[in-house]
């Protein structure tokens, strides 16, 4: 996202040019039940429009045009991706997707674990949520996919819930000062 509009098909394209072999999107389902990769829940940020992404249709946000982020001005009429074309980037570059689930309509959780059959990217694939509802459907959707709780300041209680669920658990580096007994307790 230095170099390139956040969660854009630019981006993540560009993230091959410089040998990664995993990208983050963020994904949002639509008025609809269709998956986008957008950061926000809004609009209002990266396009020319306002509005809940959850408010909208497939269509209504493919009309937009995307108009902010670092190196905007090389990509004129930027359109809002998909989760299907985000992972078309994927398999065409034998990229690992980490998939945030930010906001969704949680009967569509099913389809997303659908789509990422379709595309065999259930075996590489990460899923990582702030929202633990998220997580524990799609643990009982996919019993064996990287799953992991994205946490501000983990506390004793998340690490238990992830290890009784078998996730993963990440945190945000700039409180690591906070994290100590946490961590000192996963590891035990």
């Amino acid at each position: 996202s230095s170099l390139y509009p956040q969660n854009t098909l630019p981006a993540f394209s560009g993230a091959t040019k410089y040998g990664f072999e995993a990208f983050e999107l963020d994904i949002h389902t639509t008025k609809d039940g269709k998956w986008v990769v957008i950061h926000n829940d809004t609009v209002d940020d990266m396009t020319d429009s306002e509005g809940k992404v959850a408010d909208c249709t497939l269509e209504e946000l493919k009309s937009m045009t995307i108009d902010n982020g670092n190196g905007i001005k090389n990509h004129p009429d930027l359109r809002m991706p998909t989760l299907r074309e985000s992972l078309d980037v994927c398999k065409e570059w034998d990229i690992t997707p980490v998939i945030e689930i930010k906001n969704c309509d949680t009967a569509y959780l099913p389809d997303l674990k659908a789509i990422l059959d379709e595309y065999g990217l259930s075996d590489t694939a990460a899923i990582i949520s702030f929202t633990k509802e998220y997580l524990e459907i799609y643990r009982e959707l996919d019993k064996d996919i990287e799953i992991l709780y994205l946490s501000h300041v983990p506390t004793k209680e998340d690490i238990d819930w992830c290890a009784e669920h078998d996730f993963g658990i990440n945190f945000n580096h700039k409180c690591l000062y906070k994290c100590f007994s946490a961590i000192k307790y996963a590891r035990e």
